[in-house]
């Protein structure tokens, strides 16, 4: 079904088959009002966004003057005022509670809307990102964006954050502005949105800032070439530090120039230390990253199988490359494995720690896993069985719980 608007004169789509397509119908039916514009203001159309509302919000006011024959009058003037809160050209801000009316005035013509602010609400939910959540889970000073709303006799209530009263139970953060920061420290809490007598809460854990991995190189990537410089992909164990494989960087240098490849990380707030393994090739060049705010030093290549490398990232919040550089005519290869964000000088060697306990008479496996350096929870795991994939397992990432069916 198509129809027109009173304050347009232009149809449109109003409903459709549920089916998806037109019903195939022998006649149909079409209404037709062949009226000219009469140029006399005669009525005034007025709608609201929603006329029920939170308290202090934003309310979208449409105000149009019609003239004698329903016609909308594009140069008439509307006038807007409303007995509680404020209008600011067609916009009302709702008062903290009762009902508001909104009269439009254009050329002796008018018209009322009611607005009803709800200060009892029958539900409120929260969302985090976006998404409705019943428990909230952060690292150390990592932030969310909160979103609250409400639901009246079954339809949503118009409004935002400001409607609600927010309040934070424990020491597991702040909010402002619908921005939850968390603590500095690992701990337990709840966030609530409350309105009038119906409130949510949503508990919250705030655990250890996780070390991030930027690049494990396990999985398969097509090789990159750059200033006398290539990155390829490596599989082969003897040498890979970590998992399955690893970055083989080949390099040449002297009267010709450095070897440069880009690379392309972004940095999070908050991280300002990378640790990554280097498989040495005891050339003697001198290794650097750079990032988005320079390069950054990493000594010479002197050394013979793996050693752990750190860069202090500052303030950066990319990295873009690195050099091999030296004078000396090299043409050579190193390897790159297990590139680790970290912050605070924390480095993180140790894998986390797997306790598991067999019960024969549910022949089921029940344990933790630890991370006994960073303390953050482990987000994935991977089970197998027999060397195979093996899906009928529960893990719970805040307390690390792993249950195995």
């Amino acid at each position: 079904m198509v129809a027109t608007s009173p304050d347009s004169t232009v149809s449109t789509l109003v409903d459709k088959p549920s089916g998806g397509s037109e019903r195939a119908v022998t006649n149909h039916v079409f209404l037709v009002a062949n009226s000219q514009p009469t140029n006399i203001v005669g009525h005034v159309y007025l709608e609201s966004e929603s006329t029920r509302v939170l308290p202090n919000a934003q309310v979208k006011l449409t105000a149009t003057a019609l003239d004698t024959n329903y016609i909308p009058m594009a140069n008439s003037n509307v006038s807007l005022r409303a007995d509680k809160g404020t209008i600011d050209g067609n916009v009302l801000t709702a008062p903290a509670s009762g009902t508001v009316t909104v009269t439009a005035n254009a050329g002796g013509a008018s018209a009322q809307t009611k607005i009803d602010v709800i200060t009892q609400p029958d539900s409120i939910s929260v969302k985090q990102n976006g998404k409705t959540v019943s428990a909230i889970t952060l690292s150390a000073g990592e932030t969310a964006t909160l979103t609250a709303s409400a639901m009246y006799r079954h339809l949503p209530v118009l409004g935002d954050n400001k409607g609600f009263t927010w309040t934070v139970q424990g020491n597991v953060g702040t909010i402002e502005n619908g921005v939850f920061t968390a603590s500095g420290s690992i701990g337990s809490g709840s966030v609530t949105a409350s309105l009038g007598r119906i409130s949510v809460t949503v508990p919250v854990t705030v655990t250890a800032r996780a070390l991030r991995t930027l690049d494990g190189f396990e999985t398969s990537f097509a090789t990159v070439t750059g200033t006398r410089a290539m990155l390829s992909y490596n599989s082969e164990m003897t040498r890979v530090h970590n998992g399955y494989a690893s970055a083989r960087l080949d390099y040449a240098t002297g009267s010709e120039g450095n070897a440069y490849i880009g690379l392309n990380y972004a940095i999070p707030s908050n991280y300002d230390q990378l640790n990554f393994w280097v498989y040495g090739d005891n050339s003697g060049a001198q290794l650097a990253l750079v990032t988005d705010t320079g390069s950054v030093n990493l000594g010479a290549l002197n050394f013979s199988g793996w050693k752990l490398l750190t860069a202090n990232l500052g303030a950066a919040t990319a990295i873009t490359g690195m050099i091999v550089s030296s004078d000396t005519e090299l043409i050579s290869a190193v390897y790159l494995d297990q590139l680790v964000l970290s912050y605070g000088g924390l480095t993180d060697t140790t894998a986390p720690k797997l306790s598991l306990q067999y019960n024969a008479a549910s022949n089921t496996v029940t344990g933790t896993v630890k991370d006994d350096i960073d303390g953050a929870a482990i987000p994935t795991i991977h089970v197998t069985y027999d060397g195979k994939s093996y899906t009928s397992y529960a893990y719970n990432q805040s307390s690390g719980a792993l249950s195995i069916s």
